[in-house]
């Protein structure tokens, strides 16, 4: 009983952790597929907006953002300085085709997904740093926009744990069949 009766309940602790931390990991890459399947159509109706005329979009998507600044205050969409901007060409460039390529990741539980989404998660983790300090600190009379930096940092959050995700788990999506570049892979390979 004593030391053997310990002994068990660390194993079966162990497989109670282990199998937690495998469902938080199956939430957090659902999650995940959630944000980008929305996120998707946000930079391509909304977020575009402050880099392409308003004349490719169609009139309840620039009444949108119109209520959006004045709800929020998002003083960034409405002034759209140049650095912000800058920022959202690089989110049109190089995070839309990013959000594509993961999601078709994430839904086929693709170990080639790792790099991708490393690479879009650092590259949006850190573009919210300058947009959020902005939307806490800037000059604006509408700073701080609380409300702007609650609707913003999901943006921060959920990439920052896809990062994370990526960088401590070496084949993303293993434990599915090993078809089509799935699953885990040999100790040959």
């Amino acid at each position: 009983r004593g030391l053997v009766g310990f002994l068990l309940r660390i194993v079966q602790l162990r497989k109670v952790l282990g199998a937690m931390a495998n469902a938080l990991l199956k939430l957090h890459d659902f999650l995940q597929i959630v944000y980008f399947a929305i996120h998707a159509p946000i930079t391509i109706l909304f977020d575009s907006q402050s880099v392409i005329p308003a004349k490719h979009f169609p009139q309840w998507a620039l009444d949108m953002i119109a209520w959006h600044i004045k709800t929020n205050k998002d003083f960034l969409v409405r002034d759209n300085p140049t650095w912000f901007v800058s920022l959202v060409a690089c989110e049109c460039i190089i995070q839309l085709p990013l959000q594509l390529i993961i999601l078709y990741g994430l839904v086929k539980k693709a170990t080639w997904v790792r790099i991708p989404a490393l690479i879009y998660g650092v590259h949006v983790t850190t573009t919210m740093v300058p947009i959020l300090s902005e939307l806490i600190v800037g000059n604006d009379p509408w700073a701080p926009s609380w409300t702007s930096v609650a609707i913003y940092s999901p943006w921060l959050v959920l990439p920052l744990a896809l990062t994370l995700r990526m960088a401590l788990s070496e084949y993303p999506g293993a434990g599915s069949s090993s078809k089509g570049g799935r699953g885990k892979r040999s100790k040959a390979a």
